[in-house]
């Protein structure tokens, strides 16, 4: 694999990390909401 190809593979990596921090975020800040029987399943 070239060097090229395995910057562009970390890139991409990085990218997916970054939108599940991102999603983990949100959720963390729902938790607030614990009222909603979705993140009371999730938050136990």
């Amino acid at each position: 694999m070239s060097e090229l190809l395995i910057k562009e593979r970390i890139s991409q990596e990085l990218k997916k990390i970054h939108q599940a921090i991102q999603q983990l975020e949100i959720f963390m800040g729902q938790l607030n909401n614990i009222s909603n029987p979705i993140y009371q399943e999730a938050f136990i």
